[in-house]
């Protein structure tokens, strides 16, 4: 069985979004992410950092214990199934500041996917329930 890969950004996502410098540690998201990892999961750096921003970036993960399996390209079993390393990084978590939506997608949008797919206990995440609470006041306008 393929590990599950989750592809993650960084600036407004792993940390505060300081562009171009390095905000405060996401440590809700950290935590879950290292768990992922000790339970098999392959983990890809995705951000819009390069060169010597990038390098810090990857540097300021490790000092945080993240060890990524890729940063910005496609994990090496990927890019054989797929025949090349393709533009879009293929994950089967995207986690990204901008991941939720306006739209009403039925396997994400509920604390229940949550608890489910990521093991989170929603009631005591308050950074998640922060922003499901945000969705779903942008959703019930749009009713």
């Amino acid at each position: 069985m393929q590990s599950k890969i989750i592809a993650v950004d960084f600036d407004g996502t792993l940390c505060e979004n300081k562009w171009p410098d390095i905000g405060e540690p996401n440590t809700e998201l950290i935590i879950y992410l290292k768990n992922q990892q000790n339970l098999g999961a392959k983990l890809i750096l995705w951000t819009c950092r390069a060169e010597d921003r990038l390098e810090r970036a990857v540097a300021w993960c490790i000092e945080q214990g993240l060890i990524f399996d890729g940063v910005n390209e496609n994990l090496p079993e990927i890019i054989e199934l797929f025949g090349s390393d393709t533009r879009k990084i293929y994950a089967d978590e995207y986690i990204d500041d901008k991941m939720f939506g306006f739209f009403d997608l039925p396997y994400k949008s509920s604390t229940n996917f949550l608890r489910k797919q990521f093991h989170f206990d929603v009631e005591h995440s308050p950074g998640i329930m922060r922003r499901l609470s945000r969705s779903q006041k942008l959703e019930d306008k749009t009713k």
